[in-house]
């Protein structure tokens, strides 16, 4: 076998190994045999589709004329169903409505106490009208300084797991545990602005996708609460997971929930643009997104948050 083949057959079994994986992970269910490799998987099935497809041309120039383009046609056409899936389950920015409310969402990293003072300093200079930290235990020092800027900051001590703090009227809040083993990491806030008009604001954190047992169960309590809620809804959390993962795909076509197409990448914080887009914002019920951008560099945390600037119907 010349040195020309060898080089052609490793194309092709490299094009096609990173197209099946993106391809099975994509769709397999999480309570299955694979399921947990699947959902560790899944959230890099574009890279996995676009290696597939450079392979496949690589294979192409060495002589591969028949499983090259084969090969190449189905890396394509993986990637454009995954792509019109996310724009079903995605809206566009609206910059053209006018701004309600301005919601900012961070994840402090809970051992990131030296830091506290300087993400308060950053998340009030962005003047938002609901502030909501997770792994919030870290700014138990802070406490002090929200209650005076905010009328509104809900109870958070050592090792509290969500922090939100509004100067909007409020009409209820509750809290409560989604995920077996795991703290209270789900709160609602029904608010009104002054100018009457009134929202749900959602804040979750859930637990690793590929934590068979847990995953599944905190997915189906999810799906209920957010059927529950009526009217316009906004939901900030970090997911650990992007949209385009398949428990995401299915939170999102069954409850009506929109993420924001073209989010920006939150985790990890080292790989910038390149990152995964795992703290989303979703909405629903004729809410509109303006503006949404980044949050939280060089702040102590290994994810980025977002300030999003949303109007209500």
């Amino acid at each position: 076998m010349s040195t020309k083949a060898a080089f052609s057959g490793a194309t092709i079994t490299v094009s096609a190994l990173s197209i099946i994986g993106g391809a099975v992970a994509m769709d397999c269910p999480t309570n299955s045999v694979i399921g947990p490799f699947a959902r560790l998987v899944d959230p890099f099935s574009p890279l996995l589709f676009a290696l597939g497809l450079l392979f496949a041309l690589f294979a192409l120039l060495l002589g591969a004329r028949r499983l090259g383009p084969l090969l190449a046609l189905v890396a394509i056409g993986c990637g454009g169903w995954l792509y019109s899936e996310y724009r079903t389950i995605s809206q566009p920015l609206h910059p053209e409505a006018a701004t309600d409310v301005r919601i900012l969402w961070f994840n402090v990293l809970a051992s990131n106490s030296e830091s506290a003072d300087r993400i308060v300093d950053a998340a009030l200079a962005e003047q938002p009208d609901i502030l909501v930290f997770t792994e919030a235990g870290a700014l138990t020092s802070t406490l002090d300084r929200l209650r005076a800027t905010y009328d509104f900051v809900s109870p958070c001590e050592k090792g509290c797991t969500m922090l939100v703090a509004t100067n909007l009227k409020v009409v209820r809040t509750w809290a409560m545990r989604i995920a077996p083993g795991f703290p209270k990491r789900y709160m609602v806030l029904e608010y009104a602005t002054q100018s009457g008009k009134r929202g749900f604001l959602v804040a979750n954190h859930l637990a690793k996708p590929w934590m068979s047992g847990i995953a599944e169960t905190e997915i189906a309590r999810l799906k209920s609460q957010y059927d529950w809620l009526t009217g316009p809804v906004a939901v900030v959390g970090d997911y650990n997971m992007p949209p385009w993962s398949l428990p995401m795909r299915q939170v999102l076509g069954s409850t009506g929930m929109r993420v924001i197409r073209g989010q920006p990448a939150s985790w990890p914080v080292a790989a910038g643009r390149f990152g995964l887009p795992i703290d989303q914002l979703l909405v629903r019920g004729g809410v509109q997104v303006s503006d949404i951008r980044t949050f939280g560099a060089g702040l102590g945390s290994n994810h980025l948050g977002f300030v999003a600037d949303v109007a209500l119907p």
